[in-house]
């Protein structure tokens, strides 16, 4: 990556912090105020000032996120409405690592099976997904 000048850094840093105002920016980084809409035009389409931009865009992530972390804990745990709790605590797990395998049928090697037998290897998927419910996932294709 090319190297920035000292006004770039500065310009990138002041972009990054002030939410995306560009003009703003230019003139903390130093430019005049008369200049600053030009400037800021030229700085954001040179790609090692974007990528800075992103650099310190990704750091505020970093930092902010132990707040958005206790926010969705808080909001969990006390939360009056139960479907923000339920998707408060579903996306912490979700973060963690703790997503829900998702269901999948596999019917491969099936191709050979005659209706009986095909029958029967659905109705064990079904029972496999829906464990609880096992005579209501009878498979029974004439009852269309």
């Amino acid at each position: 990556m090319q190297k920035l000048t000292d006004k770039q850094e500065a310009f990138a840093l002041a972009y990054a912090a002030n939410g995306g105002n560009g003009t703003q920016a230019a003139v903390v980084a130093g430019y005049s105020e008369k200049s600053a809409h030009v400037e800021q035009n030229r700085l954001l389409k040179l790609t090692h000032v974007q990528q800075r931009i992103k650099d310190h865009c990704s750091d505020q992530f970093v930092h902010h996120a132990p707040m958005a972390i206790a926010t969705l804990a808080e909001l969990a745990r006390s939360s009056r409405s139960a479907l923000v709790r339920y998707n408060a605590a579903k996306d912490i797990a979700d973060r963690a690592g703790f997503k829900p395998p998702e269901k999948v049928l596999e019917l491969s090697g099936t191709i050979d099976l005659d209706e009986h037998e095909m029958r029967e290897r659905i109705e064990t998927l079904m029972s496999e997904l829906y464990p609880r419910d096992k005579e209501a996932v009878t498979f029974d294709p004439r009852s269309d």
